[in-house]
């Protein structure tokens, strides 16, 4: 068998194309499938080279819900919960520190404070100090802020306690409708500007409904003014579980990231320099108000152990948690022939509470590794935007190795150790850089080349900055 560990490139067949690792960079490059026979020395077989599995692994976050009451009424709320207390007896401050400290020895040093709404949770605060001294490292606290007060939170550890906080719409009466509480926004609103002004890191849970469709665009800026975050402005869809499971809340507009760059990112196991790629909930488990332990707070139909009968230690040890938190892609059905399985990532609730079946591919992802009409999936571009003068005078980088694939270019870069894929026109434009061209005379060389004519130049020019502005970030031209 290869030594992965010793190869900087790693190509994976799908059906359709073929998928280029960089295991230097940590990218994922998608090329035509007919291209692959080019890398045999890099080439990956599943039959003959399969990665090796990772260990199950310690025990690393934990979602505790405090709670089943709410002070809202979300139409959507996972766990149905209400504004009355709930007639079961729930766990107190005395079981969830117990739980505290014995995650704590089993490796985790996170943990999430949820519910309901765990402000309603009377002994909240002392649970937090709890934690901090058993020696968690990150204590997080979501809520939907409208019963926050300041007082409370002034004196803890700014770098280890931190909150989320559920907003719907940038739209006051769409958010209010959503969470059947008037005034719910303008509350939530001022508990993220109260927690801000205490030096709190908060993120913000924006989901997607058929609601706050029509505003979706607005609320993704108001959300990225709010934190200065891109992925924070990125909307979750509708869980299928609770009161989420009413048909009439799912749209039909999957929440994908933004297409911006020809690259998705991954981070092989720690150790490994290729290895199959976990699903999200590996070790991770959520503890009910009742003491269930499940492994997400989403996947409710799971249920590992009650903590009433068993040690934490003990569920975690269980065949049945193993097996959940070992779950890889290669399990699932199509996405074990994708070409983007060992990077990709992965969610079993949505995909359970979704279709019904644990492995089924998630509904979230739109590409096909089966369909011929499709590009990379990629991800958003979080780069600084890049200036091109129209005095500049581009040029190729020098020891560009490019290879003409009839329908793309691909290039490859001894320097950056890139590798990039370029449709024809890209290509052309490339191809214009020679040091001798502005770019206002390779907009004049496209439209005198393509016989376009004189209304069509402003979208030439611009699609040629565009392109010229890529070609910097990636680093394959200098000028």
């Amino acid at each position: 068998m290869p030594n992965h560990s010793q190869k900087e490139f790693l190509v994976v067949k799908g059906p359709q194309r073929s998928a280029l690792y960089d295991l230097v960079k940590g990218r994922v490059y998608s090329i035509p499938g007919t291209f692959a026979s080019h890398l045999t020395p890099y080439i990956y077989s599943p039959e003959t080279e399969a990665p090796a599995k990772g260990p199950v692994g310690p025990l690393s976050f934990l979602f505790l819900e405090l709670t089943h009451r709410c002070n809202l009424q979300c139409r959507h709320c996972y766990v149905s919960a209400k504004a009355e207390p709930s007639t079961d007896q729930g766990l107190n401050l005395k079981d969830w520190t117990e739980i505290l400290d014995s995650a704590h020895g089993l490796g985790c040093r996170s943990v999430q404070f949820t519910g309901g709404e765990p402000l309603l949770f009377p002994d909240l605060r002392p649970l937090v100090l709890s934690a901090l001294s058993i020696g968690y490292d990150s204590v997080e606290i979501f809520s939907n802020g409208t019963l926050l007060r300041r007082d409370e939170w002034r004196d803890f550890p700014r770098d280890k306690v931190c909150f989320a906080l559920s907003l719907y719409s940038c739209e006051d009466n769409v958010h209010d409708t959503i969470t059947g509480v008037a005034g719910s926004h303008k509350r939530t609103c001022e508990a993220f500007h109260q927690l801000k002004e205490m030096e709190y890191l908060v993120r913000i849970g924006y989901i997607l409904f058929e609601e706050n469709l029509p505003h979706d665009q607005a609320t993704r800026d108001f959300v990225l003014e709010l934190t200065g975050d891109p992925d924070q402005a990125i909307p979750d869809m509708v869980r299928p579980s609770g009161r989420g499971r009413d048909c009439g809340l799912q749209t039909q507009h999957r929440v994908n990231h933004p297409r911006g760059v020809s690259y998705i990112e991954f981070k092989p196991e720690p150790g490994r320099a290729f290895a199959y790629k976990p699903t999200c909930w590996k070790g991770k488990l959520a503890i009910t108000p009742e003491g269930a332990v499940i492994p997400c707070i989403f996947s409710r139909n799971f249920v590992l152990g009650d903590l009433r009968e068993s040690s934490l230690e003990e569920i975690i040890d269980s065949q049945k948690a193993k097996g959940l938190w070992n779950i890889t892609l290669e399990d699932v059905t199509v996405c074990k022939y994708c070409e983007y399985r060992y990077a990709c990532s992965d969610c079993r609730s949505i995909a359970e509470t979704t279709t019904g079946d644990l492995y089924a591919k998630n509904p979230a992802c739109r590409y096909d590794p089966n369909s011929k009409d499709q590009g990379t999936p990629m991800k958003r571009n979080t780069e600084k935007p890049i200036t091109i003068s129209p005095k500049l005078i581009p040029k190729q980088r020098s020891g560009l190795n490019i290879k003409d694939l009839k329908e793309e270019i691909l290039i490859l870069s001894p320097e950056t150790k890139g590798v990039h894929l370029l449709n024809l026109t890209s290509a052309f434009i490339l191809e214009c850089c020679d040091g001798t061209r502005s770019v206002e005379a390779i907009v004049e060389e496209i439209m005198g080349t393509f016989h376009m004519s004189p209304d069509q130049r402003d979208r030439v020019s611009q699609d040629v900055y565009d392109t010229l502005k890529r070609f910097a970030g990636l680093g394959i031209i200098t000028g």
